[in-house]
This record gives C-alpha cells, sequence and structure tokens, in this order.
C-alpha cells in the first residue's frame, strides 16, 4: 500500500467554517531548520516549562514586574511592592500600599521606581527607600507611564494630555509640562519608546514624537507620525525585535518600527477576537528564547493566548491547565540574570525553563491539528496505517512518563466530532527507534488528524505519513 507524507501544522488556523481549517498548535511551535539538506523543512516543538523562582507569598497574581536600575527585579503582586535579588530572595517594600487589583505599569529612573495603578494613582518607591503615593500636588490621575530621555512620561487619565517629570525624578511635576496628541483629539491610554521615539496610543490613532531639545517642552510629534489606527487594550503594547506590536482598535494585532504598520494577525485569529465580548483587558509579553522571538497576546475574558513567533512569522497558542483551553497563566515579562522571569496568578514568579515540560510542577497538555486530508472531491481513501515521526525515547525513569504515549484521533466530519483517543507509544527512555505508528484507521472522504500529548517528557513532531489507498467514489 502507498506511504504518503502527512502535512503537519505550521500553526493555528482553526476557524468557524469548520472542514475549511481546523490547524492548531496548542503549547507546540514549528522550528524550521537553517542548515540544508534536512530530514524535515521544520519540526514541532514543545513549548518550555516553569520552575519556581520566587514567591511573594501573597497568593494572589503578579500585577506588574520590571528590573530596576538597582539590578534587583520589582514585583507588584495585591497591594504590595517586593524586591527580589539574584537568588530570588524577597524584600518586602515598606511605605503606601498599592491600591487597585488589576495589571499595573511600571518605569524606572536611576533611582526610582514608579508604578501607576488602575485608579489613576502614582506610587514613586526610592530604590531601598519608602513608597510614596502621588508625592507632587501637581500629580494629577494617570493611566500609563515610561521614561524617554529621563523624563518620566505620564499619560493622564481620560485625556490626550501627556505630562513630563522632572529629570530623573518621578515626584516632581511642573504643571505647564504638558502636550496634547494633535491629530485627534483621543484619549490617550498606552505608551512606548523605541530607538528615539516616543509611541503615544490613543483609542483611534496613534502619534510618534520625538525629543526635539526645545527649552520650553523637549518633545514634538515628526513629521508625518501619525497612524490612523489606535490600540485596543493598553498592556497589549511591547515593544520586541525593534519594532512596537499592539493589539489594534480593530482588533487586528499589528507591528510598526516606522508610520506605516503591518498586521501580523490571521483572519482565523481576528475572527477570534471579533467574538470575543471584551478586548480591553488584553495583556502582552515578549521573551526570547532558543534563537525564538515571542510575542504573547493573552486575553483573560476570552480565555485565549495567541503568541508569535517573530523568528518564523507563525501563531501557535498557550494554555494552562489539562482541559485543552483556557488562557496562558503567565502575563508579565522580565529577563533578568539570563533568566525569562514571568509572573503567574499565584504570586510565584517562575522562570521559563526549556528543560522542564511541566508548568509549576502540573501537567502541560499539547496539541497538533494537521491540514485536511483528502482524496479528492468524490474519493473515498482507506488508511490502513498512521505513523507520527517523533523524537522517540524520551521517557523518564519513574512515575508518569516512564511509559510516554500521545494519543491520537481524527475526525471525518470536518471537525465537528472525534473519534475516541486512540494511545500510542513513545517509546521508554533509551528506546530511540521507536516508531509511534498504529492500524486499522478506516476510510474517509476527508480528515482531520489529531495528536495530543500530555505525559511531562520532551516532545517533538518532525513529520508524519499514512499508508493510504484509493477506494470508490
Amino acid at each position: 500500500m502507498p506511504r504518503v507524507n502527512v502535512q503537519i501544522p505550521v500553526g493555528s488556523d482553526h476557524r468557524d467554517v469548520l472542514p475549511w481549517s481546523q490547524q492548531r498548535l496548542l503549547n507546540l511551535y514549528p522550528e524550521f531548520q537553517e542548515a540544508a539538506p534536512t530530514k524535515t523543512p521544520y519540526a514541532l516543538r514543545a513549548t518550555e516549562g516553569t520552575v519556581e523562582w520566587a514567591d511573594t507569598q501573597t497568593l494572589q497574581p503578579i500585577r506588574g514586574m520590571i528590573l530596576g536600575a538597582d539590578g534587583l527585579v520589582y514585583a507588584v503582586s495585591d497591594r504590595t511592592l517586593h524586591s527580589f535579588d539574584r537568588d530570588g530572595t524577597k524584600r518586602t517594600m515598606v511605605g503606601e500600599v498599592i491600591d487597585g487589583s488589576g495589571p499595573v505599569s511600571m518605569a524606572y529612573n536611576p533611582t526610582q521606581i514608579c508604578i501607576i495603578t488602575e485608579t489613576g494613582n502614582q506610587y514613586v518607591c526610592g530604590y531601598g527607600g519608602l513608597i510614596e503615593k502621588n508625592p507632587d500636588a501637581d500629580y494629577l490621575p494617570s493611566q500609563y507611564v515610561v521614561v524617554m530621555d529621563g523624563h518620566g512620561i505620564l499619560l493622564r487619565k481620560d485625556s490626550d494630555e501627556f505630562i513630563l517629570t522632572s529629570l530623573d525624578d518621578f515626584t516632581t511635576i511642573d504643571p505647564l509640562d504638558f502636550a496634547t496628541a494633535e491629530k485627534r483629539p483621543d484619549n490617550l491610554i498606552s505608551a512606548a519608546v523605541l530607538n528615539d521615539n516616543l509611541w503615544l496610543f490613543g483609542v483611534e490613532t496613534t502619534e510618534v514624537w520625538f525629543n526635539s531639545g526645545d527649552a520650553d517642552f523637549p518633545f514634538a510629534r515628526t513629521t508625518g507620525g501619525s497612524i490612523p489606527r489606535g490600540c485596543a487594550a493598553r498592556f497589549s503594547v511591547v515593544v520586541e525585535d525593534n519594532a512596537v506590536f499592539w493589539l489594534g482598535d480593530d482588533g487586528t494585532v499589528y507591528r510598526a518600527s516606522g508610520p506605516t504598520p503591518q498586521r501580523i494577525s490571521t483572519h482565523a485569529i481576528e475572527e477570534h477576537i471579533r467574538m470575543m465580548h471584551d478586548i480591553s483587558d488584553a495583556i502582552a509579553l515578549s521573551y526570547t528564547l532558543n534563537g525564538h522571538k515571542f510575542y504573547a497576546l493573552s486575553f483573560p475574558a476570552g480565555e485565549m493566548t495567541f503568541v508569535y513567533d517573530i523568528a518564523t512569522g507563525s501563531w501557535h497558542e498557550r494554555s494552562s491547565g489539562t482541559t485543552y483551553t483556557g488562557a496562558w497563566d503567565a502575563r508579565h515579562h522580565v529577563f533578568a540574570y539570563r533568566k525569562n522571569l514571568v509572573g503567574g496568578s499565584d504570586g510565584k514568579i517562575y522562570n521559563l525553563d526549556p528543560e522542564t515540560y511541566t508548568e509549576a510542577g502540573a501537567t502541560i497538555v499539547r496539541e497538533a491539528i494537521a491540514p485536511v486530508l483528502h482524496g479528492g472531491t468524490q474519493n473515498r481513501v482507506t488508511m490502513a496505517a498512521f505513523e507520527i515521526d517523533i523524537d522517540g525515547g524520551q521517557g523518564v525513569l519513574s512515575g508518569q512518563g516512564s511509559d510516554p504515549f500521545l494519543l491520537l484521533s481524527w475526525s471525518d466530519d470536518g471537525g465537528r466530532t472525534y473519534r475516541t483517543d486512540r494511545a500510542v507509544k513513545t517509546g521508554k527512555r533509551g528506546v530511540w527507534a521507536h516508531k509511534a505508528r498504529t492500524y486499522r484507521l478506516g476510510s474517509f472522504y476527508e480528515r482531520h488528524m489529531r495528536i495530543r500529548y500530555s505525559d511531562p517528557t520532551a516532545f517533538s513532531i518532525l513529520g508524519a505519513s499514512a499508508e493510504i489507498e484509493a477506494g470508490y467514489a
């Protein structure tokens, strides 16, 4: 019986038109081979696990993280600001408690940390000093803070104005040091600094400013620095790979390094976003691991996380838990001490570790749904065998994963229903030549193959093949 190669998915692209595309990658991502010739052009790699690095002991979500100029990691959890040294030792900062419960905006200068909460309050903490609330009498409620050329830049709440703090001092504000987004009077909700430019994101438009050196007010809008595209979620804005990434007001994900934004989301992802009731809570982080730069966009209310791989231009999904649904637990990221540190919902900070195959000790479920197989418009085919080309023999010494297996299923009705999962062993530790193969898979006109894996071991898919014979119409 002839053997044919079966394409493995290169990204997530599942839609409401089920028979058209059900491709999905959950906690798996494609990596393309850079050397040639190769066995396959790309393989599916398992996303990294997490190892506890530090604990705020608040049992509440991490609301924000930053690496200070003093080399310590600062994190807000519950209503407290903590700092952590290289080995994760915690020191609780004292003074004012941090109000609110949602994500906070954070920035730093050589001597201070600045925190802005959803209520509009400002908290300033000197390294090793006390936390002060709204320390300047001229402070007005704000909703975001960044630093550029020594100035703290505060976006006023429900306004198109931004105001500057004094050089290297978040506590001192001149009420005359303010400006407004000039192109359209829509409220500013987020900001970013890229190279020598200040990006100001409104709800409908975005403006790019620069430091003109003017003695009265140092910032001015660049020529042609108005982008007719706003921002739907203030915490979706991330600077990575010499570009700004954000969720646009039209539900599209954009990347830009100049005045012309590039759409990077797919129609399938945009469809999922469109169906969500609220996207203003979207929150993003970025990190670099094994040569990949990832932009992870989570929708807490929508219970989904989409991850863009800047190296390959492909999207995959991430989730925490064991139900193949839900968003990824990580919300904030800091690269410090050569570690990718992320904040959890339990008040702990975790290190992203590619050699760990659990998330804080819990199971990670992985899923790959391949593009549709078919034998032509009218042709029914029989599948005598199916084989997944894996990096076998990755079992652990004892316990779960000592005799690892994947679960294989398939749908012959356009992805609406799947057969009962069939267990296919992937090889005990050291059994490198094991073949993940199963037989007698019946006949079909078109079929979606689904692979699931949850054992705490290394896992990679290099390809798949099937023994298929044409039947009758």
